[in-house]
């Protein structure tokens, strides 16, 4: 979305500038440089995301540059026009619709040669790809002089233009003509001429021209020329009430352009709901999706709707009785929002995102681990066959030594066949390598023919795509229809049910691991932007049915024109942030990742600020007082934008003078809350959590308490109201469920957290040494809606030097030579501090190492252990050191353990 913009004006700029400044910027170093953030509170980045900056400079002129500095900035610094307005007061009005201007940089213009001149140094320096001056009104406000006087410090300049006329309506006209050509307008904005407050809250819109109007005579030539020109398909909005501009004076442009709102003309109530039922189908596949209710029941309220937590909701399904089944089409084009489709006919059933997601994830986290495990085993056989020569190469080594390790590790990763691994030889020289790379000139092995696994591996997407290599639990299995089978794995988290399908003469004999895990990998990364996509278009759809037409947003007499109207000037930024934030939803425009809005002064003394901060076109602007309160409806759509964009970035134009640290705490504090404001859902048309829930008398001294697993917590935090003592009511105790009266409560409490409330006031939060890591919550309420949360973040501990494995290997000797049972398997079982670990999401791995003179050798095998003895030879009380890495407990963070494994070879 665009950022909302809240301007105020800078303070006046200074009349001339000290000569030793310019001869700075002459020599290369601009003295004209904003002062960006030069204060505390002045850059502030918030825990959920997103953030505050003020941008502002030493003069109104400075405050310029660093707003253009980030619009050059964003655009990779590739603009290559300035425009120049007017830094005066007097000349505000020609300057007002500059912000239609997006092609380029919008500078004030210093009434003085030196200032000039230094600007001029300063544009080469900080944008050099600018090529083009254009001056914005008539030589009164940007002479002609001043303009040359800019040219001659910036050699890269070539070409200088004006955008004027003969008054502020000719000028404005020049200015929509520059700005948009007729094909890129569907919206008029009409404002008086001779108020032009509206028309700088106007200046981010990009859907179509502000104009301005004469409030009272006659309409400008020029005007009704230009809107009688414009297209009969367009809207025309006047911004502010009947007293601003009325019907009568906007009729005289001609008729007014019929349309409908930014949302009906794109889609009507129904087409909106049909769009939450395909993005529901098409996130959830149709099965589970027709599954879903029909009557609307389960559907979420406007105030009680969380994007996170979609699962809960029922998306207007069919209502379908029968068992959900797994789709088996990957085309969305086959979802039917008007019809259930059986499990009979699962192959023209949308799968959806979410469920083979999931699967993905699960196959790519059991296959990783096998690749890992072989991909060890292969450097390992590598390392080892330094010595090996392509002439051991040319069969299958029958004699046990690195040759015969090497190829069964290139066997095992790649599955190939003999006669594709082979070495030929031709006479003391290499023909076919094979699966092997060597040296030229000793024949001895340097590698492995990655050109070879490539190719069979594209073989089997392209020319093998119908060969079914693959068999998961008994089926037969292209590599594609393999990636999305259900993989299965044993105690060590390692498949269990593939294993190999048909076979390819000459090129595979086994299963190819390495192709199927980059395969379930590649289609785990698409799948993961797929959903994530899907998801969004779900959220989407649902605010989009939120926001069907609404009364508040346009205003009009029967027959008569549309006004954004609001009660002040700052109202009527609100509303027109939030009316052209309609096609947002409805997918007009493209979003950034994060949103951004833009708050600038609305007193008429700080209106210059508002004039630059128009070019940044991505984020509607908000206006705000210079001092004082800043309007209800202003500070709820702040916070509705941050509550729906959490990485919403807010940019303050101008110094304290034009906004005041005390509006810029009241903006920061709503940001930072913005999901207890009552209207952060739109324009106080409801509440968020139920009513008054933010209630600035409710108090406490510390809003998250900090701990580590293993370690118990013990806080007393202070509840105040209005600055006293809140006492517990009637002796009420904290509970899991809040209670009427003045309780803590903790929220879906954790094993081991309890908040109890005091009679003086005192909330005391504990936890025990088993209270599990994550971030839990605790809530305080006054029993009259206001409350507020506090967070108990427990981290994971470290993995303790105690922690230990019990694991006991016994081996017969008369096995002991038996390569698949000459071995024991003993299952690994994690204790920490003497006390057993649970296994869900346990990972261990860890590199084999050799014992007894590298007679035995110790590897792990998921949870395993392995023993494996190269002779008979009897053992007695004998021990190995493995260094084990262990990742995925809940509790503790991932680290190392050296386990040492106690083994006996018995004859």
């Amino acid at each position: 979305m665009k950022g909302v913009l809240m301007m105020n004006f800078g303070k006046k700029m200074a009349v001339g500038v000290a000569s030793a400044a310019l001869v700075a910027s002459l020599a290369g170093v601009p003295a004209a440089v904003a002062g960006v953030n030069k204060n505390p509170g002045d850059e502030v980045r918030f825990p959920d995301g997103g953030s505050f900056t003020r941008i502002s400079g030493d003069s109104r002129i400075d405050t310029a540059l660093a707003v253009a500095d980030r619009l050059y900035k964003d655009s990779g610094e590739s603009l290559k026009v300035a425009y120049l307005v007017s830094a005066g007061q007097d000349n505000m009005v020609d300057a007002a619709t500059s912000g239609m201007l997006k092609d380029g940089v919008v500078l004030l213009v210093p009434a003085d040669k030196a200032g000039q001149l230094l600007l001029g140094a300063t544009i080469k320096s900080k944008f050099p790809k600018v090529k083009k001056l254009v001056a914005v009104g008539g030589t009164k406000a940007v002479s002609d002089e001043a303009v040359a006087n800019v040219k001659k410090m910036n050699s890269n300049v070539s070409t200088t233009e004006r955008l004027g006329g003969k008054n502020r309506y000719e000028t404005n006209v020049a200015v929509a003509k520059a700005a948009y050509k007729t094909n890129e307008i569907n919206h008029v904005y009409l404002t008086r001429g001779d108020q032009i407050v509206d028309a700088l809250a106007a200046g981010w819109v990009t859907n179509g021209p502000v104009l301005l109007v004469n409030h009272e005579g006659d309409v400008d030539e020029a005007s009704k020329t230009y809107y009688q020109k414009l297209p009969d398909s367009i809207r025309s909005v006047i911004l502010g009430g009947d007293g601003a501009l009325s019907d009568e004076q906007a009729s005289k442009l001609g008729a007014k352009h019929e349309s409908t709102d930014p949302w009906t003309h794109l889609k009507s109530a129904a087409e909106l709901k049909a769009a939450i039922q395909t993005a529901a189908a098409t996130y959830y596949g149709q099965s589970h999706w027709q599954k879903m209710r029909k009557d609307g029941q389960g559907f979420p309220k406007r105030a009680d709707f969380d994007p996170k937590k979609l699962d809960k909701y029922q998306f207007f399904g069919q209502g379908d009785t029968a068992a959900e089944y797994e789709g088996e089409s990957k085309n969305p084009s086959d979802i039917k929002t008007d019809a259930i489709i059986g499990s009979t006919d699962k192959a023209k059933s949308f799968a959806g995102y979410k469920v083979p997601m999931k699967l993905l994830n699960n196959n790519l986290r059991l296959l990783a681990n096998k690749h890992s495990k072989l991909d060890s085993d292969l450097q390992n056989a590598l390392r080892n066959a330094s010595d090996v020569k392509a002439t051991d190469l040319t069969s299958a080594p029958n004699s046990a030594g690195p040759a015969k390790d090497l190829w069964d590790a290139v066997k095992d990763m790649y599955g190939l066949d003999d006669a594709a691994m082979k070495v030929t030889m031709d006479g003391s020289k290499v023909s076919e390598e094979g699966a092997f790379a060597f040296d030229e000139d000793t024949l001895k092995v340097t590698g492995l023919n990655k050109d070879l696994f490539a190719d069979i591996e594209a073989k089997l997407g392209g020319d093998w795509d119908k060969k079914k290599v693959y068999r998961v639990s008994g089926a037969d299995k292209t590599l594609g229809e393999a990636a999305y089978s259900v993989i299965t794995g044993d105690a060590g988290n390692l498949p269990n049910n593939v294993v190999m399908g048909s076979p390819v003469t000459d090129k595979l004999a086994g299963v190819d691991w390495d192709a199927l895990y980059n395969k379930v990998k590649t289609e785990q990364e698409s799948m993961n932007k797929k959903t994530a996509e899907a998801k969004k278009a779900l959220v989407d759809a649902v605010m989009a049915y939120y926001n069907r037409p609404s009364a508040i947003v346009t205003k009009s007499k029967s027959g008569g024109w549309d006004h954004l109207a609001g009660k002040n000037r700052y109202e009527t930024s609100a509303l027109l942030g939030y009316y052209a934030y309609g096609f947002y939803l409805n997918g007009k425009k493209v979003e950034p990742a994060n949103g951004r809005v833009y708050l600038a002064s609305g007193d008429d003394a700080h209106l210059v600020d508002s004039v630059v901060a128009g070019q940044l076109t991505d984020g509607p602007i908000l206006l705000v007082p210079a001092s004082g309160e800043i309007d209800k409806s202003v500070i709820q759509h702040l916070a509705y934008l941050k509550y729906r964009e959490t990485n919403l970035g807010t940019y303050l134009i101008g110094g304290k003078v034009a906004v005041s640290d005390e509006v810029r705490d009241e903006a920061v504090k709503a940001l930072r809350h913005s999901k207890e404001y009552a209207g952060a859902d739109a324009l106080g048309k409801a509440n968020k959590g139920g009513s008054n829930t933010m209630t600035d008398g409710l108090a406490v001294s510390k809003m998250e308490v900090k701990g580590t697993y293993g370690t118990a917590v013990d806080e007393t935090l202070d509840v105040t109201f209005d600055g006293s003592p809140l006492p517990k009511n009637g002796g009420n105790s904290a509970t899991k469920t809040p209670e009427i009266g003045k309780t803590a409560t903790g929220n879906q409490a954790p094993a081991g957290l309890t908040a109890t409330f005091t009679d003086d006031g005192k909330l005391e939060i504990k936890t025990t040494a088993a209270t599990p890591a994550g971030d839990h919550t605790v809530k305080v309420d006054d029993g009259k809606g206001a409350y507020k949360v506090i967070k108990v973040t427990i981290a994971k501990a470290a993995l303790p030097s105690s922690a230990a494995f019990d694991a006991v290997s016994k081996i017969t000797a008369s096995n002991a030579t038996d390569a698949t049972n000459g071995k024991d398997s003993a299952e690994l079982s994690l204790k920490i501090n003497n006390s057993p670990v649970a296994d869900a999401g346990l990972t261990l791995t860890a590199e084999s190492v050799k014992a007894d003179d590298n007679k035995v050798t110790i590897s792990l095998n998921g949870k395993k252990v392995n023993v494996k003895p190269a002779t008979a030879t009897v053992k007695d009380n004998q021990s190995a050191k493995l260094t084990v890495k262990v990742s995925g407990l809940d509790n503790y963070k991932d680290g190392e353990v050296v386990l040492t494994v106690p083994y006996q070879i018995t004859a």
